[in-house]
C-alpha cells in the first residue's frame, strides 16, 4: 500500500513540474507576443580617428565591426564609414576595433577596442589612438 501511495505522490510531483514548466513557457510566449522583440534601428556608422597626442587625423588604420564582418580603412582625413546601414537592436553594445595595418607608413599605433551603444553610433564617432614608441 505504501508503494502505491509513493508512486501516486511521485506521479503528482512529475505532473506538477510538467504543467508548471508549460505554464511558464506559455507566459513567456504571451509576453513576447504582446510586447514583441526589442526595438531595432538601422544605423549608419561613421567617424574620425585622430592621434591622441597631436589631434591630427590618422590615415591607414582599419576600423572593424567584427560582429557584422565590416571593415573600412581611414582616409587622409582620418574618416571611416559603413554606407550600408546596420540593423542593430536598441541598447545593444557594438564592439569596434581600430588596428594599425600600414606598418610604419603613418607611424605605429596601439590597437583600440571600443564598445558603443546604438545611440552612440547614430552620431559621428571620434576615436583617439595612441602612438607607439618607435624603435630607431
Amino acid at each position: 500500500m505504501k508503494i502505491i501511495q509513493a508512486l501516486k505522490t511521485k506521479k503528482q510531483q512529475v505532473l506538477r513540474f510538467l504543467f508548471g514548466s508549460f505554464s511558464a513557457t506559455a507566459i513567456m510566449f504571451t509576453f513576447q507576443a504582446c510586447y514583441g522583440m526589442p526595438p531595432a534601428q538601422n544605423v549608419y556608422i561613421r567617424g574620425t580617428v585622430v592621434d591622441a597626442g597631436t589631434g591630427e587625423p590618422v590615415e591607414g588604420l582599419m576600423v572593424g565591426l567584427p560582429e557584422y564582418g565590416l571593415t573600412d580603412t581611414t582616409d587622409a582625413n582620418g574618416t571611416f564609414d559603413y554606407p550600408e546601414s546596420q540593423y542593430i537592436i536598441k541598447g545593444q553594445i557594438v564592439d569596434l576595433q581600430v588596428t594599425n595595418i600600414d606598418s610604419t607608413e603613418n607611424g605605429l599605433y596601439e590597437q583600440l577596442n571600443v564598445s558603443a551603444t546604438v545611440e552612440e553610433l547614430t552620431s559621428p564617432l571620434h576615436l583617439e589612438v595612441m602612438r607607439l614608441n618607435e624603435e630607431k
